[in-house]
């Protein structure tokens, strides 16, 4: 956590590209001060002593006013063009490192090369995993590579964690080499200095890559990892730590494998921890790898734990503050808003994580503590023994920050820890300000934060109900706060602002100012824009905003900003309480096969929705999942009640609803739900539709097993009430134990006293499927009921290979497939190098895959027309990319699909 960081100044961004130089050689363009001494026309001085001996060992051979008859001379704008000067040198002369001189100096307003531009091209590199980095893009890294291509590589990021893997082909040329160990300085660790001497007197002998603080006992940690004495060999065995490191800077441009953050900074083996007995990643050294990382110099420190604080780690981090290094921690993955250490520490970053829908990641952390979050769902990198694979968690946003960090401290050496922290959080771009149903803060920008811009902090849509969003036919004021971030004074600044949207018109879309100091902020709260949505403007969607800002010293920036428009068809309110498992995924998805739009309410982070929230959506999916206490207390019931009572509808789902409005005497239970809590659990997890019922007529489901969410414990059984009417039950027809209903006592109400997202898909050969069910529900919802002997879907048009779901998985996932006609199928299961991990001819159940392939079937299998879903299980397989191929008559497609473990 950042506490009092202090508004900073900066030097203009300089840098080359390595590959093409964006920059005409022996030019450099200076603009002067008002007030300064001028250059004398027609000679070769500067009126400077002191830049004139400078230019003159660059090699000056002339000198030339670049404006000189402007049509609006008392603009200020044209006065400082006019003090604008280009110098002529030598082809030779070192334009970076001499513009950056210039600048430093008194009655200079600021200096640099002429600048190329090239159409299109920034900095890509050419390793071929970069197209499964989702996330590089996101951060916009391409720019960020370019400004600091030329920057000194000797950014060190120490990696405090399990160790790394650093003989990696794609960690080892970014492994940091200790100068003090490396006898002959030639960055390569040689016999030669292996002398078992402690040459740099840190107490530490031959630390060549960094150090191993772990010195617990073989008996704490699992069999294979390294317990007892510390030593100079930081090895990992867990593959956290070799996972992190590749995030943050795994070797870039390099054909081969991904790209990382950090592009070419060294990466700091330090091994705090690793796999305990108990098979947990385990940090025990943490205060004592933050002083060696420190005294050993490195400019930032990843940090990818967490748990309760500790004054020593407090003083470890604010001796390594001192000595300007920039702290990184994770912020953690409970999914909750109380705070972790380090993150929580003072002078530390605090990085919560982001999926690529840039949305919070369900498992983040969160809350006013959390400086920054950034990418950390599916990132891919380097994994243990040469490997690469996708992994999740703070865990990963926390290397990608650090990555960033890296870089700004490559370009600018001097710049202390505040400051980057503070570039590092106000350079952050601004996703669904003000909306309610997915609370986060600023998500990382790195190409925003090595680039000089003077852009939005915060900006506010000023909606009647204060959700942040347009509705069909509104006009709503937007205001933004707009603050100086570059090195210089600004005046003449346009902030203009337009849509990529046709429904969407912006009134009053420019907002001007004068002058802007360094680190000044201001807003056009007394003249906003005016956003205007079509009354026509049908559906639920996300606008993409973008400021385009310019002005004086050369000030041409553009920021993307998003929008909510509309509302979705179906709001699902998470009221679950096991935040670890995210079931919402299970209904999303779902709705999404329906092709339903849908957001998300989580109760837990945003408390209970009010009334004139719900209102506004004609259905609600409200879960409760496993929770067990609390789980639906009088606010709540109090405001689907009045929500009800205005005709909504409701599907409300979970195993312990019943149960605990029972228990609680709460009269919605009889009132609104129509029926009474008989048993805890139904010891029979088959759901059998009722004949003839609307709703569920000819439906099976099962509600147990890896194709569903795998938590019912103890599904309530209920016994239902006049008016409400008996979907299903457990078991077969002929038992008794009711399962769900639907009522119109209220609104309309589907009451399932299971959880949904336990409905087993893979066994959809023979039982119904999650999708389905929905379809039915929603339908009945609209006026439109499932006739007798109509529970399926209609035959598919055309030959289709879904995306598999879960995905990432881990271990199993579903494979759909459509038939239009009956056909043999054959799947085959292929790794990122085309080697088969199991070919199979598909049927009923599920199949498994292995990295030798043993899981082979010889025969195809005949499938009638329709949709069909079975389970693959990857237990046997690593983590990473796989590929899989369906093969039905002359119908051949592949799709991409990722284990995560």
């Amino acid at each position: 956590m950042i506490r009092n960081s202090a508004i900073f100044y900066l030097l203009t961004v300089l840098a080359i590209s390595t590959s093409a130089s964006p920059y005409l050689p022996g030019r450099v363009i200076v603009q002067f001060q008002e007030g300064a001494a001028l250059p004398q026309t027609g000679s070769l001085s500067t009126s400077h002593t002191w830049l004139d001996a400078t230019l003159a060992q660059a090699g000056l051979y002339e000198l030339k006013q670049l404006h000189t008859a402007l049509q609006h001379a008392d603009d200020s704008n044209a006065r400082a063009l006019g003090r604008t000067w280009e110098c002529f040198l030598s082809p030779d002369a070192d334009v970076i490192t001499l513009s950056r001189t210039i600048m430093q100096q008194p009655g200079i307003t600021w200096a640099e090369p002429r600048w190329g531009r090239q159409t299109f091209g920034l900095r890509t590199p050419d390793d071929p995993f970069l197209p499964q980095q989702w996330h590089l893009d996101m951060l916009e890294c391409e720019t960020a590579w370019w400004w600091t291509a030329a920057a000194s590589p000797d950014a060190v990021i120490g990696i405090l964690d399990s160790g790394v893997d650093y003989e990696h082909p794609d960690l080892a040329p970014n492994i940091w080499i200790n100068p003090g160990e490396d006898l002959n300085h030639n960055g390569v660790i040689d016999p030669s200095d292996w002398d078992g001497v402690d040459n740099e007197g840190n107490g530490k002998i031959d630390d060549f890559w960094g150090w191993d603080f772990v010195n617990i006992g073989q008996a704490y940690v699992w069999p294979g990892e390294d317990g007892e004495g510390e030593d100079n060999d930081p090895s990992d065995f867990l593959g956290h730590g070799t996972s992190c490191a590749g995030d943050a800077s795994e070797v870039s441009d390099n054909t081969t494998g991904g790209a990382g953050v950090g592009w070419q900074a060294r990466l700091m083996a330090v091994r705090v921890g690793g796999m305990s007995s108990q098979g947990q990643g385990l940090i025990y050294y943490s205060s004592d790898g933050i002083v060696y990382a420190a005294d050993a110099g490195a400019d930032v420190i990843s940090m990818s734990y967490g748990g309760g604080s500790s004054y020593w780690e407090q003083q470890a981090i604010n001796y390594a503050f001192g000595l300007g290094v920039v702290c990184v921690a994770a912020a953690g993955n409970e999914s909750t808003s109380q705070t972790s250490f380090p993150a929580g520490y003072e002078h530390v970053i605090a990085v919560g994580a982001t999926n690529s829908q840039d949305h919070m990641a369900g498992f983040s952390n969160y809350g006013a503590w959390v400086d920054v979050y950034a990418p950390g769902e599916a990132i891919f990198a380097t994994t243990m023994n040469g490997g690469y694979g996708n992994a999740s968690g703070t865990s990963m946003a926390c290397p990608v920050t650090a990555g960033t960090a890296a870089l700004l401290k490559a370009l600018y050496p001097n710049l202390s820890s505040d400051q980057v922290s503070e570039r590092l959080v106000s350079t952050c771009d601004i996703i669904q300000t003000g909306n309610p149903l997915w609370p986060q803060g600023p998500r990382l920008n790195a190409g925003h934060a090595v680039d000089w811009v003077c852009g939005v902090a915060d900006f506010q849509i000023l909606s009647p109900d204060s959700t942040g969003r347009i509705y069909a036919g509104q006009s709503v004021d937007m205001v933004i706060t707009l603050v100086n971030h570059t090195a210089a004074n600004l005046t003449g600044i346009s902030a203009q602002i337009t849509s990529d949207d046709p429904e969407l018109t912006i009134v009053n879309g420019t907002f001007t100012v004068s002058s802007l100091s360094v680190g000044q902020e201001t807003t056009n709260a007394s003249t906003p824009y005016v956003l205007t949505l079509s009354p026509s403007f049908q559906g639920f969607r996300s606008a993409n905003l973008a400021l385009h800002v310019t002005g004086s010293s050369s000030l041409d920036y553009t920021q993307t900003l998003e929008v909510l428009l509309g509302r979705a068809e179906v709001l699902i309110v998470n009221a679950d309480q096991n935040q670890s498992q995210e079931a919402y995924y299970y209904y999303s998805v779902t709705l999404d096969n329906l092709e339903k739009s849908w957001e998300i309410w989580d109760v837990s982070r945003s408390g209970s929705p009010a009334v004139a929230f719900l209102s506004q959506y004609p259905t609600i999916i409200w879960y409760t999942g496993n929770a067990e206490q609390n789980v639906l207390p009088v606010d709540h019931t109090q405001a689907l009640a009045q929500y009800l009572d205005g005709g909504g509808h409701l599907l409300l789902s979970g195993q312990n609803a019943a149960r605990y409005l029972s228990q609680t005497q709460n009269p919605f239970l009889a009132e609104y739900l129509n029926c009474v809590y008989t048993a805890d659990s139904s010891n029979n997890f088959v759901v059998t539709g009722n004949a003839g019922n609307p709703i569920v007529n000819g439906m099976q489901f099962v509600i147990l097993g890896s194709g569903g969410a795998q938590n019912q414990t103890s599904p309530d059984v209920i016994q239902v009430q006049a008016p409400g009417e008996e979907m299903a039950k457990y078991g077969g027809t002929g038992t008794i134990r009711g399962a769900a209903l639907h009522t119109t006592a209220h609104g309309k109400v589907v009451f399932l006293a299971f959880g949904f997202e336990a409905i087993n898909d893979s066994v959809s050969s023979y039982y119904t499927t999650r999708t389905t069910l929905m379809a039915s529900i929603l339908n009945w919802f609209a006026g439109v009921g499932v006739l007798p002997g109509e529970g399926n879907h209609p035959l598919p048009n055309a030959f289709a290979l879904r995306q598999n779901y879960p995905n990432p998985f881990n271990p199993t996932t579903v494979i759909s497939f459509d038939l239009p006609v009956s056909s043999y199928v054959t799947l085959d299961i292929f790794d990122i190098q085309g080697r088969s991990v199991g070919a199979y001819g598909v049927r009923p159940g599920s199949f498994s895959g292995s990295s030798q392939g043993t899981h082979r079937a010889s025969l195809q299998e005949w499938y009638p027309a329709g949709t069909h879903e079975i389970a693959f299980d990857g237990s046997n397989l690593a983590s990473g990319l796989y590929f899989v191929r369906m093969q039905a008559g002359d119908y051949s497609t592949v799709n991409k699909m990722i284990l995560l473990k």
